[in-house]
């Protein structure tokens, strides 16, 4: 019996192991890729939605087009405040170059509600913006020895307005 056991221990667990191997090769990242093209699909279906039922323009930095027009952005929904008994969505915007771009935006008590729905904090925005302010962002720290050290964090954009409507976007898209 003691032969057996050693002959099937020989045999058993590289064949287990050279097994395991197999199947592992035989997973690829392509259903992966192909689940994230499906899910970058859509949030490019739902930008297009949200352009044609507002009649609005992607949000580009370089645009002169941006005040008193209704833009698409993507964003990254960092709250909700009140001011004045109204609700607000405060959000910063994806995009490329040396600010940062914020948007803070009056929202209707049905976008209120779909704010709260949402899971992943990334969405899309259609807003009509009707005010854009540059800000030089500053941070104070308090330091050990009791002053108070000011830091500049750079410069940014705050667009205001009003928030027409959010689509959010599955985060799997965001990992990239």
């Amino acid at each position: 019996m003691k032969p057996f056991i050693k002959i099937a221990a020989h045999f058993l667990l590289p064949a287990y192991f050279a097994g395991s191997l197999i199947l592992l090769s035989h997973c690829s990242l392509k259903n992966d890729h192909s689940i994230a093209d499906r899910i970058n699909s859509s949030k490019q279906n739902k930008a297009n939605l949200l352009l044609q039922k507002f009649n609005a323009e992607i949000f580009d930095i370089n645009s002169s087009k941006i005040l008193n027009h209704t833009v698409v952005m993507d964003t990254l929904l960092l709250g909700v405040f009140r001011k004045n008994g109204d609700s607000y969505l405060r959000a910063g915007i994806k995009a490329d170059g040396n600010k940062k771009y914020y948007a803070e935006l009056e929202c209707s008590p049905e976008i209120l509600e779909s704010y709260y729905k949402i899971k992943s904090g990334s969405v899309l925005i259609a807003a009509r913006i009707n005010r854009i302010d540059n800000c030089d962002v500053i941070a104070e720290a308090d330091s050990l020895d009791g002053e108070t050290l000011q830091y500049s964090l750079g410069k940014s954009v705050l667009l205001s307005g009003e928030c027409l409507a959010i689509a959010e976007i599955p985060s799997i898209i965001n990992a990239d």
